[in-house]
């Protein structure tokens, strides 16, 4: 796996808009480019969820990853989908 550029984005630059944001806005966005992958996670801080998108033109064992992430983040699995490409 080779790693590319990451992108990432903070909605409001100031605590004033943060605290004036949405709730469903309010948080990180990440893009992580990877060799034939990208990973890309949105944050909402007031919600406390996490949602993460994963794909690679390569195998990987999808339950496995979402059980990382889980672990990574200290959290718990709500909705895990997979579509398998072929």
């Amino acid at each position: 796996m080779v790693r590319a550029k990451l992108v990432w984005w903070d909605y409001g630059t100031d605590e004033k808009s943060k605290a004036e944001a949405p709730a469903h806005l309010k948080g990180v966005s990440m893009v992580q480019f990877i060799e034939t992958s990208t990973i890309v996670v949105h944050t909402l801080d007031d919600l406390k969820a996490v949602y993460v998108d994963l794909f690679s033109c390569g195998e990987y064992d999808g339950q496995k990853a979402a059980d990382f992430i889980a672990e990574y983040f200290k959290g718990e699995i709500v909705t895990f989908s997979e579509v398998v490409r072929k």
